[in-house]
């Protein structure tokens, strides 16, 4: 089986996130990749990458055309790297769980709080067919925040 993956050229994996979060707005590139472990440690480790695919590579929500895999982000430590590996195990879907690039670092707010150091994981869903229709990406976000929020926060 292979995927459709966004990944973006100006990512440079070697360098933190304040590094690439000021380069990743455009350069954006959908790609298929085979649905093999290996292939997927490659992608979620050594690229930027987004289920979604753009028009004239601007990641942004006027040159959104596609969703072609769901991205889930936990980033306050919850659940456990363990809750969510127990949670997979009962999904009847391919998906693949990993630490994002600042697991286990403490997180600096906008406000200037500090929050701990934590599980910060991500979760990659390929979808059998994408989402193409506004509407139904709406709905659909929706519904994965009213399924995965927890005491009113995602």
């Amino acid at each position: 089986m292979n995927i459709k993956i966004s990944t973006c050229s100006k990512y440079d994996a070697t360098k933190g996130k304040d590094f690439n979060n000021n380069r990743v707005a455009k350069g954006w590139e959908l790609k298929e990749i085979d649905w093999k472990e290996k292939s997927i440690i490659k992608l979620s480790t050594q690229y930027g990458v987004s289920g979604n695919e753009y028009d004239k590579g601007e990641r942004d929500g006027n040159h959104w055309v596609a969703t072609h895999s769901i991205m889930l982000d936990f980033d306050r430590g919850s659940p456990t790297k363990e809750e969510l590996l127990e949670m997979q195990q009962k999904w009847q879907y391919d998906s693949y769980v990993y630490s994002s690039q600042n697991h286990m670092k403490p997180k600096v707010k906008s406000s200037g709080k500090i929050e701990p150091a934590c599980d910060r994981l991500r979760v990659l869903i390929p979808l059998l067919e994408p989402i193409t229709n506004e509407f139904d990406r709406a709905a659909f976000e929706q519904a994965v925040i009213k399924h995965y929020t927890r005491d009113g926060e995602v």
